[in-house]
């Protein structure tokens, strides 16, 4: 069986050779100096093939040769940056992005520094400087990279998430705090907000997928719901508010590709679940076991005939504090929890931070082989 296959065996809900396995994307990826430990722990030196930028998280710019050494089945394609953009670097160390939020590096993190609609009204949206999805630059390159890894390799193809999330960028623009008063009480501005967001979402999902739909298997899109105790929103909020522009994106998506939809969302987001179902979504990352009510058996039982769970092992406490013996075991855990029928595929549950060993994180993927192989043993 390739790669290829056993990915698509798991996200249609069917019993492949292994569980397949993932490193990349938003929500299991790693931090860059995670990244760095990992490259110097297994004596990969750079090479000047793969060039890594500093921005707290390394999720578009993996070394093959550690995918390869972790043996996951996975590989991912990003739209590049625009020729024409608002982005740019300060000399006091802040830089701004391409939607002109200002970020400053503070610590392991890109912290922001300035929201730039906190003190806007409705009617300033319509002169802002918003980024244009229809930039070439966007595009250069993508679909050579798509035809490359579809026809000379066997690893599922993915299409990576271009915006952070509809309700995460609004709360970037704005500040979070600012965006669920208005979410509540200024929905006016926010349903504005929300649809240039989601618009402009849509016209990078068209520009992305009309040029490599037909190679993935996989797309990616993310926006953070929940807290570790609870959604940020109520069920009502996120139906009447959100849950419209996650349809209309994957909509869109589905215009050009029968590849399956992957949601990363942080957190405690049970209630949310069956919304995100009903929107759309195929598969859920990352699935944090140790957030409220995110319990393994719980989900699968729940959701297992209607949703891939992706991710799954615990980065909070075992991956960052226990022994290679404790990651083995954790993996063990969600596999049999996660695994049966198909429907898995095993990853960090989140982004993984410095505190986690390379000693760990090999662990995890080998036990992920040991473990993992159908039928699953219990």
């Amino acid at each position: 069986m390739t790669r290829r296959e056993r990915v698509v065996r798991a996200i249609n809900h069917q019993e492949p050779d292994y569980v397949p396995l993932d490193l990349g994307g938003g929500g299991a990826g790693m931090l860059d100096l995670t990244y760095y430990k990992m490259m110097e722990h297994l004596g990969f030196e750079e090479d000047g093939s793969t060039v890594v930028i500093p921005t707290s998280c390394t999720i578009q710019y993996y070394d093959e040769r550690l995918l390869s050494y972790l043996d996951t089945d996975f590989r991912r394609i990003y739209l590049k940056s625009p020729y024409k953009t608002q982005a740019r670097r300060f000399d006091d160390g802040r830089f701004k992005d391409d939607w002109g939020i200002t970020f400053k590096r503070s610590g392991l993190y890109s912290c922001i520094v300035e929201h730039p609609l906190r003190d806007m009204d409705a009617r300033d949206l319509d002169n802002y400087t918003w980024p244009d999805p229809d930039d070439p630059g966007r595009v250069r390159g993508i679909e050579d990279e798509a035809k490359h890894l579809y026809h000379n390799t066997d690893f599922a193809v993915v299409a990576g998430a271009p915006v952070m999330g509809t309700f995460m960028q609004a709360c970037r623009l704005r500040g979070m705090e600012d965006f669920l008063v208005d979410l509540m009480i200024n929905q006016e501005f926010a349903n504005k907000l929300l649809d240039i967001i989601a618009d402009i979402t849509i016209g990078l999902m068209d520009a992305f997928l009309s040029r490599i739909g037909k190679y993935v298997q996989i797309v990616q899109i993310q926006d953070d719901l929940g807290t570790q105790s609870a959604p940020l929103m109520s069920p009502d909020i996120y139906r009447k508010m959100i849950k419209p522009r996650h349809g209309r994106i994957i909509a869109a998506i589905k215009r050009h590709t029968d590849a399956k939809i992957y949601m990363h969302s942080d957190g405690a987001i049970f209630d949310l679940i069956p919304d995100l179902i009903d929107a759309g979504v195929d598969i859920l990352n990352p699935v944090q076991p140790l957030a409220a009510g995110m319990d393994s058996h719980r989900l699968k039982e729940a959701f297992g005939d209607r949703l891939c769970f992706h991710g799954g092992i615990d980065q909070q406490q075992v991956l960052a504090f226990g022994t290679p013996a404790d990651v083995e075991e954790e993996v063990r855990k969600r596999i049999q929890a996660l695994g049966p029928g198909g429907g898995y595929i095993i990853a960090p549950s989140n982004n993984l931070q410095p505190d986690a060993s390379p000693e760990n994180i090999i662990a995890l993927f080998r036990a992920a082989r040991k473990w993992g192989k159908y039928p699953i043993s219990r």
